[in-house]
């Protein structure tokens, strides 16, 4: 892979019109506006030439998941920060271990860093191969090590010299203001656990949602434990025919595997083949087939006399697609069933369609619980006293507010004051 030192030598463009294919890339592709090429900044040669060389060849759109090929190789003053201009941010979500601020979006310098920094102490320690020296149960620990050294640099960079600026992400008292999102306040004993929160009950210490569960049982409402995968669902099992399909002009037969029980991942496995368009998951998936979407909907909301049916109808056909959204647990689709029970056929369209216009960015983040009675129906996030909203259950608040208008509040377990 060349580098071309001089921007014009390569066809004679300068290449001052770029954007970036996928900024979520180790190695960024960039495509130039002017002839079309699509090339790599300078700055990630190193990095890729010796540590991921097998990512240099071609690029993927992060809308659409196109794979596009390298045409210019590396050329000089590709990116923003080589140009001298601002960069922008752009966050991962939030994970286990990586909520911070800082982690979500260094999470580029950080990976390079500690990649190239576990590749030199490799070569130190005569390790030839770093990916499988990270993975060794005796050298993974050098690279934690290194990984948390490297965190700890940028944490304490961007207090004097911010790369990013974060500074807009509201906050979880900003996203209830602007919502105007209902708060249930309520105080309980905890129980010290060594682990995730519990609660004192008459039974004995339970988990949050177990005692959420338990109040709203006592207002006479039934509970189904929620979160997303009910959601996951039913987003797989009323989209399957306008996603596994052959006939969809993005459509490519994708092969994944799963295992047969959800909660025994180790054991037995599904190998499972579906089509599964390319730009599945983006926003440019519903921009894509708007028509033959609303075509959908409609079918859907002809059918809200008989929507049970059709949800049992449809659950086999849609088995290939929920398996490869994780939505096939017994337990989910029968949490699923029981929300299209209950929900309002114009609600559960609401939902489709949210999902559908920007799945892979919508489909975490949705609340704790769902409850309902003969009359009312409420989801509810649930909330100990020093646990905080995500930033994708801040999103979920804003979309529910902006789009789906589903009912919705917060019971905030505050820890009781002593007497």
């Amino acid at each position: 892979m060349n580098v071309c030192n001089s921007k014009s030598e390569h066809d004679g463009c300068a290449h001052d019109d770029v954007e970036c294919l996928n900024p979520y890339e180790p190695v960024r592709k960039f495509r130039c506006r002017d002839c079309d090429g699509v090339m790599m900044c300078a700055c990630d040669r190193e990095f890729g030439e010796e540590y991921l060389p097998h990512q240099l060849s071609q690029g993927q759109e992060y809308a659409t998941k196109r794979e596009v090929p390298v045409t210019h190789g590396f050329q000089a003053e590709v990116c923003r920060t080589c140009r001298g201009l601002q960069s922008v941010g752009h966050p991962k979500a939030e994970l286990p271990g990586s909520t911070s601020k800082y982690q979500r979006y260094y999470w580029r310098e950080i990976y390079k860093q500690t990649v190239l920094r576990f590749g030199y102490w490799c070569k130190q320690h005569g390790y030839d191969d770093w990916i499988a020296a990270r993975h060794d149960p005796v050298t993974s620990a050098a690279y934690k090590w290194i990984h948390e050294d490297v965190k700890a640099f940028y944490r304490a960079a961007h207090k004097h010299f911010p790369k990013y600026d974060y500074s807009d992400e509201p906050s979880q008292q900003e996203v209830i203001d602007a919502h105007d999102v209902t708060i249930v306040d309520r105080e309980v004993e905890y129980v010290e656990s060594g682990g995730r929160a519990k609660i004192q009950s008459p039974n004995g210490p339970v988990s949050v949602e177990q005692y959420a569960a338990r109040c709203y049982r006592e207002q006479g409402f039934e509970v189904i434990l929620c979160e997303s995968r009910p959601i996951h669902v039913l987003f797989g099992t009323f989209m399957c025919l306008e996603i596994d399909s052959a006939a969809d002009p993005l459509a490519q037969l994708a092969g994944f595997s799963r295992p047969v029980r959800m909660d025994a991942p180790d054991e037995e496995r599904h190998y499972i083949e579906m089509y599964l368009p390319q730009d599945f998951g983006a926003r440019e998936f519903a921009e894509n087939r708007r028509e033959r979407l609303d075509r959908h909907f409609d079918e859907i909301r002809e059918s809200a006399q008989d929507i049970l049916w059709l949800f049992d109808y449809w659950l086999e056909v849609s088995a290939r697609l929920r398996m490869y959204l994780w939505a096939y647990a017994d337990h989910d689709v029968e949490a699923a069933r029981q929300l299209v029970a209950v929900l309002p056929n114009a609600q559960l369209i609401s939902i489709l369609k949210y999902l559908v216009e920007d799945y892979w960015g919508r489909y975490c983040g949705w609340p704790d619980l769902f409850v309902f009675s003969d009359h009312n129906y409420k989801f509810v996030e649930v909330k100990s006293s020093n646990d905080s909203l995500s930033l994708d259950q801040k999103d979920w608040i804003a979309g529910n507010a902006k789009f789906m208008q589903l009912p919705f509040e917060m019971l905030k377990l505050h820890r009781a004051k002593p007497e």
